[in-house]
């Protein structure tokens, strides 16, 4: 005696149930257990029903069989093997071939060993009536509900429709019907019945379907009303897009052209600055060389005056030579009227150039506020991409020699002390900048110290015109501060008066 059943499992083989083995086949159609009733004598434990991963498949069952195994076999209904092939959308020719081999097969197995072997249909033992239960317990066999019966489908319908319009099928299925155990059921009615159900819905989505089709054939007619209705606006706005695009042109070739215009005004109206700009400032040099020549004339006829004076006082004790000292006396004092009108005309000569530099300044002005209504018209502005692309090249190069211009200038002067710099701020050996750039561009912003001379900071508190100008102290001093004489920083102040005492 075997303690417990064995469950076998194979997808699309049928289930067996007997005394030894219990092979389920999982469809579709899987809602009830079926135990075995303990017989006298015998005592099994309850079987677990669900699929295991191992299966037998027909001729396995028949190798039971041949072992002398009395079997009940609960077979899948035909219809539903055929809805299945369908479903896996098998050629119909092969999927009823398929159904009726599996059919024939059952058959051939049941004939040949019919009195070990008992058959029952699936689908009659799910819809089996009271009395089909009934019939079913007398075989010895319990059936119990585990979930719903499935419902049958449109598909189920239609694989019925096939097997009775096939005749070879239809002569299949109906030998394996004779074959099983005759169970009362209401399988067919519920085919039958869903089969109603089915066409009612359908009926009824058809007329849901002749509804919408109505709906949609007005809706078309609307659409097709408003596209034309769009397409004239559309060919409306396409000609009034023409014509804006034209116009569009037109202006564009108008600013362009006023582009020119004032981009060769502006070049004229440059280079008259310039122009004034070189002249101011050559006139301004010329004029500080003058007055140096001329301080320095007074300073030497002041010298020889008080040398004459000098040696008048000594002259002046000794009578025999009183009448040369007068005549020296009067030289002296000739040249020094000399001296005066000369430092006259020298202040006159400052002031008529004050007063150019007033006027050109004046004539800069008008100039810089012509260029700035340039500037500041519609045409200037449209063109403004075109110059900031053909002005950077320019700018970079000019602003390179100006900066290079600088850096010589602050590198000529002893009042930058490059090796004084480096060893004063560690942190620009470190950069790796050149001392003298460092300072032209970073260093008098952070009050560093170009050497132990000069001091940026208080040249700037000092000059308060010097500081709103954004200009390097250093560099001011060397282009422009010592020429218009401009007090020292009393760094620079004490270094002059050692040079001076050496």
């Amino acid at each position: 005696m075997v303690g417990k059943l064995e469950i076998f499992w194979r997808k699309e083989m049928v289930r067996v149930v007997s005394l030894k083995h219990l092979a389920i086949r999982e469809s579709l159609a899987k809602r009830r257990s079926v135990e075995l009733i303990e017989e006298a004598g015998e005592s099994f434990e309850k079987v677990d029903l669900a699929p295991n991963e191992e299966c037998i498949s027909i001729e396995e069952l028949t190798s039971l069989l041949k072992q002398g195994i009395k079997c009940f076999v609960l077979y899948p209904s035909p219809e539903v093997i055929l809805e299945e092939h369908l479903d896996r959308e098998l050629e119909l020719e092969k999927a009823v071939h398929l159904t009726a081999s599996y059919s024939e097969d059952l058959v051939s197995v049941y004939k040949n060993y019919r009195k070990q072997l008992k058959l029952l249909n699936e689908c009659h033992v799910d819809y089996a009536t009271t009395k089909g239960i009934e019939s079913i317990h007398q075989l010895g066999l319990r059936v119990t509900n585990l979930r719903p019966i499935r419902s049958a489908t449109t598909a189920t319908t239609l694989a019925l429709h096939i097997i009775k319009s096939h005749n070879e099928l239809n002569r299949a299925v109906n030998t394996l019907d004779g074959c099983s155990v005759v169970i009362n059921n209401s399988w067919k009615e519920s085919v039958v019945e869903q089969s109603v159900a089915n066409l009612k819905e359908l009926r009824k989505s058809q007329i849901n379907k002749d509804s919408i089709i109505s709906k949609l054939e007005k809706m078309n007619k609307k659409a097709e009303a408003e596209k034309a209705d769009l397409m004239s606006q559309l060919d409306e706005k396409s000609q009034e897009a023409k014509l804006h695009l034209t116009q569009l042109v037109e202006i564009q070739e108008q600013l362009e052209r006023q582009a020119q215009s004032h981009k060769a005004d502006k070049r004229e109206l440059q280079n008259q600055i310039d122009e004034l700009l070189e002249k101011s400032v050559d006139e301004k040099l010329e004029l500080a060389i003058e007055n140096k020549l001329l301080l320095n004339q007074i300073f030497n006829l002041q010298a020889e005056l008080e040398a004459y004076f000098t040696t008048l006082k000594q002259s002046e004790a000794k009578n025999t030579k009183e009448h040369e000292n007068v005549l020296v006396k009067n030289e002296l004092i000739t040249k020094l009227k000399l001296a005066e009108r000369q430092l006259k005309i020298a202040d006159k000569q400052v002031k008529e150039l004050s007063k150019s530099e007033r006027l050109l300044s004046v004539e800069l002005r008008h100039v810089k506020s012509e260029l700035a209504s340039i500037r500041s018209s519609v045409a200037w502005k449209a063109s403004k991409p075109v110059r900031v692309l053909t002005s950077a090249v320019s700018k970079t190069k000019t602003k390179n020699r100006k900066i290079q211009a600088d850096l010589d200038i602050i590198n000529s002067s002893d009042l930058f002390d490059a090796e004084w710099y480096v060893k004063t701020y560690p942190d620009v050996k470190k950069s790796g900048i050149d001392p003298a750039e460092h300072y032209l561009n970073f260093g008098w912003l952070e009050g560093r110290y170009p050497s132990q001379y000069f001091d940026g900071t208080w040249y700037l508190n000092r000059y308060p015109d010097v500081s709103q100008s954004d200009t390097n102290p250093l560099l001011h001093y060397l282009k422009f501060g010592k020429d218009e004489g401009r007090l020292q920083s009393p760094k620079l102040l004490e270094h002059n008066k050692k040079k001076s005492t050496r």
